[in-house]
């Protein structure tokens, strides 16, 4: 069985710090997005160039990996700079060793 995914920022103006955890059930969209998103952080992070598309299309990866219980301006808003992408890239690293896990003869993806 695997780890479950959390992820903690501040979702609002109070300050408070809310820790989400990933429904266990990751779809093949999810999976899918994850592809997409693994290849363009990985363009983005080799020419040291994000734009503006490039950081919504991650946080809202982060959104949908999450189940949508927080917003994209709640995930910019509540998380720290240094954490953007790492929060997308432990996304990926989750749900790409649950499908490999699966592809081995291991659990399957969503246990």
């Amino acid at each position: 069985m695997h780890k479950a995914l959390e992820l903690k920022f501040y979702p609002g103006v109070e300050g408070q710090e809310k820790t989400y955890v990933a429904p266990t059930f990751i779809s093949g969209r999810v999976f899918r997005e994850t592809v997409k998103v693994e290849k363009t952080l990985k363009q983005r992070q080799e020419s040291k160039q994000f734009d503006v598309e490039d950081l919504d299309f991650t946080a809202d990866y982060v959104v949908l990996v999450f189940g949508k219980q927080f917003t994209r301006d709640e995930f910019y808003d509540g998380i720290s700079v240094e954490d953007v992408v790492t929060a997308a890239q432990k996304c990926i690293q989750h749900i790409v060793t649950k499908v490999n896990s699966a592809a081995s003869g291991g659990a399957t993806p969503n246990a």
